[in-house]
């Protein structure tokens, strides 16, 4: 056979073991894919130490606090996007890596009262301790340079107690959380001290 006839051989048989390489690859990849995006259930709220309640339905003066949003956070740490109810504003709730043993299915809600001048954070699971503290990045409604109150709400006794403070600076006001419970940022540093909740 001469070089070139038996070129093209080798390289027809060649062609040949690809093709049917070719074909059993797209015939193995060619399931239907859904044509709508898949729903799913939201992790085990369980999965860490402390089991998480319900959160979309609490309060605070008797009105919603907004819409309850949750992400599973684990070793490694993650970012929570909070949009704040009756703003357009979205504030950030950090929790930094080391700071859980275990994931952690975290939520959070807030609202806005503009009687109170105040802006009212539930977050879940309710309880949560952490090694290292959460930064809420509170996007301020008041300019920069302005003090702002974090208060936190003590369910033995009923009331709101001051919890630290920190300077707007660019839009924002970062505060330290080292647990989670009922938490609400002021403008007036003794505007929620005399009164409970709900």
């Amino acid at each position: 056979m001469r070089p070139v006839r038996k070129f093209f051989a080798h390289l027809a048989g060649g062609l040949g073991v690809i093709g049917i390489a070719l074909f059993f690859l797209v015939f193995s990849c060619s399931q239907k894919l859904p044509t709508t995006p898949i729903t799913s259930q939201a992790p085990n709220p369980t999965a860490g130490a402390v089991p998480a309640g319900t959160m979309a339905s609490l309060s605070v003066g008797g009105n919603l606090l907004g819409n309850t949003v949750g992400k599973l956070i684990g070793w490694l740490g993650g970012v929570l996007a909070i949009p704040v109810e009756n703003t357009t504003k979205t504030s950030l709730l950090t929790v930094q890596p080391g700071s859980l043993l275990q994931s952690v299915y975290v939520t959070a809600s807030a609202r806005f009262d503009s009687y109170k001048k105040a802006t009212f954070y539930d977050f879940g699971p309710d309880g949560l301790q952490f090694l290292k503290p959460a930064l809420l990045s509170h996007r301020a409604q008041e300019p920069n340079g302005t003090a702002l109150y974090l208060w936190y709400f003590n369910p033995t006794s009923k009331q709101w107690e001051k919890a630290g403070s920190a300077t707007v600076i660019a839009g924002t006001a970062t505060f330290s959380i080292l647990h989670f419970s009922k938490w609400a940022v002021s403008e007036d540093g003794d505007g929620l001290g005399s009164g409970g909740q709900q």
